[in-house]
């Protein structure tokens, strides 16, 4: 796996997520993918896999939204690292291990966004409404995270297609 290949893919993630934005608009929560992309890199490969496509998801997400460029670069690469770092320990193909980190990643991000809103000059208050919002978003993360881990390890392993050998008697 190349960083070329988590970039491609979160290019194609985010163009997915923007066109089905209106399809899985939940009380205006929006279906999000990269989590469930910087989650990929952080347990299949290297720190610097991980902090690449943190980068690259990250200014992706904040691109078509209200907040600042750049804003969800710290939640991501914090919460990818830590998860790199414990990556030998925890089992990738397991579906509870794909759904809690992807919903850990949207939480870190939402938070993350709305912590940094409130130093501004329009801070945004926190009421029932705006944590469901945030409960909806990450639930949505972990719902799609095993089918983006299953579609990545499908295209992975066809990247790598090589022809067999055959050995004859």
């Amino acid at each position: 796996m190349t960083i070329w290949f988590l970039i491609a893919a979160a290019a194609v993630a985010m163009g997915i997520q923007c066109s089905l934005g209106p399809v899985f608009n939940i009380g205006g929560a929006k279906l999000d993918l990269m989590p469930a992309i910087v989650l990929y890199a952080a347990l299949t490969g290297s720190w610097r896999q991980t902090m690449g496509a943190a980068v690259v998801a990250a200014f992706l997400l904040d691109t078509p939204s209200f907040a600042r460029l750049g804003l969800s670069v710290p939640p991501l690469i914090i919460v990818g690292l830590v998860v790199n770092h414990f990556q030998k320990l925890l089992y990738r193909d397991h579906l509870i291990v794909q759904c809690g980190f992807a919903a850990a990643f949207s939480l870190a991000a939402s938070i993350w966004t709305w912590l940094t809103l409130q130093l501004s000059d329009a801070p945004l208050p926190m009421s029932l409404g705006v944590l469901l919002k945030i409960v909806v978003i990450a639930a949505l993360a972990s719902v799609v995270a095993p089918l983006v881990f299953r579609v990545l390890d499908l295209l992975r392993r066809w990247r790598r297609y090589g022809p067999v050998n055959v050995e004859t008697f």
